[in-house]
């Protein structure tokens, strides 16, 4: 009974503007109906766990493209150009996908991402950051969520590809923080027919108290602070050769 009155509900859109709640409601037919959870596992931190011990992957294949930033950075764009779509190459959708924070293209989510999208007859392309995804990592900037530099290059590679292609941005975390701040700083000039957000972080520092619960450390952050010391790493190696071959900053 508490399953089926507590957790068993509608999402809620939160929509001021009625035109565009009505082109949800007609378009998206999940906003109409009820989101069931797994029935053992209803508490959104066990979910989190959970997600890290037990996932299913699925293999893609990608087509890989190394950009060199304007600054000497690298980034890889990993490209699933769905060949059996029934839309024409030069004008088929494209979905630009952005990670969360550490995130690459392999991730499960990503994986899974990708694929949901080819069903589509879509077009998928990754975003992997700097230092992400096994790149090299060629300055000592990494990213952030506040700097919408590099999305704003990757987006403009993209378009510049594909121009009668139309793009659509889908954040994950950290990605979809970086995806939001880049349409309210673009606002007319973004390059994307939609965007979708997924996840995001609306208060970081409040989300911050999340990394001392003990349920979590245990599992997923490990991971993820895993991951944080291998790109500090990166960063390590790559202040040490800067300082090398620039002695007089010493």
């Amino acid at each position: 009974a508490y399953y089926l009155l507590s957790v068993v509900k509608k999402p809620v859109i939160a929509c001021g503007d009625k035109v565009f709640r009505r082109f949800i409601d007609e378009h998206c037919s999940v906003s109409r109906e009820h989101f069931w959870p797994t029935w053992w596992c209803i508490q959104s931190h066990v979910q989190t766990v959970l997600r890290v011990i037990i996932h299913s992957r699925i293999s893609v294949k990608y087509t890989e493209e190394y950009l060199k930033t304007p600054d000497g950075g690298e980034i890889r764009l990993d490209w699933e150009e769905n060949d059996k779509s029934k839309y024409p190459s030069d004008s088929r959708p494209t979905v630009l996908f952005l990670p969360g924070l550490t995130g690459s293209s392999v991730e499960n989510y990503i994986l899974h991402l990708v694929n949901n999208a080819a069903d589509l007859g879509y077009r998928s392309v990754v975003f992997n950051n700097r230092g992400t995804g096994g790149t090299t990592l060629k300055t000592p900037r990494t990213y952030c969520a506040a700097n919408i530099e590099d999305i704003k290059f990757v987006i403009r590679h993209i378009k510049e590809k594909l121009p009668n292609a139309p793009v659509v941005g889908v954040g994950v975390s950290l990605g979809g923080m970086i995806l939001f701040n880049y349409l309210a700083m673009e606002r007319s000039k973004a390059e994307l027919v939609a965007a979708m957000i997924i996840s995001p972080v609306y208060d970081v520092l409040s989300q911050g108290c999340l990394w001392i619960n003990p349920l979590i450390i245990g599992c997923s952050i490990a991971t993820l602070q895993a991951l944080f010391v291998k790109l500090l790493r990166k960063i390590c190696i790559c202040f040490k050769s800067m300082w090398t071959l620039m002695p007089s900053m010493c």
